[in-house]
């Protein structure tokens, strides 16, 4: 019997959408689109404490997607991925299609609905 192995490019892949996997570093993701950041900005701008937000970035930056700089006691992160913004406006459109095929079922069967009550 012949066992099955995932070829590694699967598992690189998967280990990089891993660490964009949350919410809190998507919203990271989006504030680096538009330039260099210290932490404690994107702290203030997230709403996370430093610590939350320094883990997000470990976590983004052993995976390849941002990359740091140190200048006295701050850390300021860049976004390594100029192709980012492509990826998530790809996403939207897929979830805006979804969204409008699910509003028009609903729209479908909401007579029906009315016309039973």
């Amino acid at each position: 019997m012949q066992t099955r192995t995932t070829p590694l490019i699967y598992e690189a892949r998967a280990e990089f959408l891993k660490a964009l996997a949350h919410p809190g570093r998507l919203h990271l993701v989006d504030l680096l689109k538009d330039g260099e950041r210290c932490v404690c900005e994107l702290a203030a701008a997230t709403g996370y404490d430093i610590s939350t937000v320094s883990r997000h970035l470990a976590q983004m930056k052993r995976a390849g997607i941002v990359s740091d700089r140190r200048q006295g006691t701050s850390a300021y992160f860049t976004l390594n991925l100029c192709c980012i913004a492509d990826l998530f406006t790809c996403m939207e459109k897929s979830l805006h299609k979804r969204q409008q095929s699910i509003n028009a079922a609903l729209a479908v069967c909401a007579p029906e609905a009315e016309s039973q009550a």
